[in-house]
């Protein structure tokens, strides 16, 4: 894909990646906590999968999430994009026989239909506000008739412990403890522009519905964030304790789940009684709508106990 045919955000945004690509591992997935926070996203992937799932990984970066999706069994293929040549050159270096593509999220070179699963770690608050819904609707065409997407982003207003006074206090007096007695470095970043921003939850969640399914979303990572960086194996045990007692007050990452085509018992049952309301000359057989009623009902309760093996 050539400079002149991207969007100045994403020649920008290239840019960018490409000087950060050697090092964006060792920042930000090189430390224990943040492995953690990996570990957890790929739980809820693994529990989505399905043996043979076709899996595109959008905004893959140098295939920092590679090591967790190799673990699934039999994919029908495992597809890494990104934006950034940079950040390619790094994946092939790590998985030489990977699927890496360079590409962009508004305009992915493949087929309708083509994917079971997509995966997007912490990729969308790269695209500004505006383009948003052009990206969830590539996304929502490469997805096959009942597909799924898998994502995760970083809160943006009010993360948990950010709000000033004395709370906050504590929180960045424990970080500063923690980082200077155990020599921890903060590493600066390159300008990102106005257009790297983390979405606010709940106008993200409302943009998601209008092209997917929600079937799941949900808060991570409240505290643990704010002392990421820690290498010790105790720091993740830790963060886990610490999140554990917040976690279902709001977090500092979101995750969710949104299904293309996805219908349920509910829906089966809702057309019944509409049906059942008006009128037509030749009705179909009461005991057909009952049996099609318990079979949607039962079929919904079975697909749960799979899902949640």
């Amino acid at each position: 894909m050539e400079n002149n045919r991207l969007h100045d955000f994403e020649n920008h945004e290239r840019e960018i990646q490409d000087i950060i690509s050697k090092r964006y591992d060792t920042d930000y997935h090189g430390h224990p906590i943040m492995d953690s926070w990996d570990e957890s996203f790929f739980d809820v992937i693994k529990d989505n999968y399905q043996k043979g799932d076709r899996i595109l990984d959008i905004g893959c970066g140098p295939g920092s999430i590679w090591k967790y999706l190799k673990r699934l069994e039999s994919p029908g293929c495992l597809v890494g994009i990104d934006l950034s040549p940079g950040m390619i050159a790094e994946a092939q270096k790590k998985y030489p026989d990977g699927d890496f593509r360079v590409g962009s999220v508004l305009a992915l070179p493949f087929e309708a239909g083509a994917f079971d699963m997509v995966i997007a770690s912490s990729v969308l608050h790269h695209v500004p506000d505006e383009y948003l819904e052009k990206a969830l609707q590539e996304i929502y065409r490469v997805l096959d008739e009942h597909g799924r997407f898998i994502g995760r982003e970083p809160v943006g207003d009010k993360k948990f412990g950010t709000q000033p006074g004395w709370f906050s206090g504590a929180l960045m007096h424990f970080r500063h403890f923690l980082y200077s007695s155990y020599h921890v470095r903060e590493y600066p970043e390159p300008a990102l522009g106005d257009n790297h921003h983390a979405y606010e939850p709940k106008e993200f969640y409302h943009t998601l519905t209008k092209h997917f399914k929600v079937s799941y979303y949900r808060f991570f990572h409240p505290v643990s964030p704010f002392f990421s960086r820690l290498h010790t194996k105790w720091a993740v045990d830790l963060a886990v304790k610490l999140d554990s007692l917040v976690d279902k007050v709001v977090g500092n990452i979101f995750v969710y789940i949104g299904k293309k085509n996805h219908s349920s018992a509910v829906d089966v049952n809702s057309c019944i009684e509409n049906y059942l309301n008006e009128a037509y000359e030749n009705k179909v057989p009461l005991q057909f709508l009952a049996f099609l009623r318990q079979a949607a009902n039962y079929f919904e309760k079975e697909s749960d106990k799979y899902a949640r093996k």
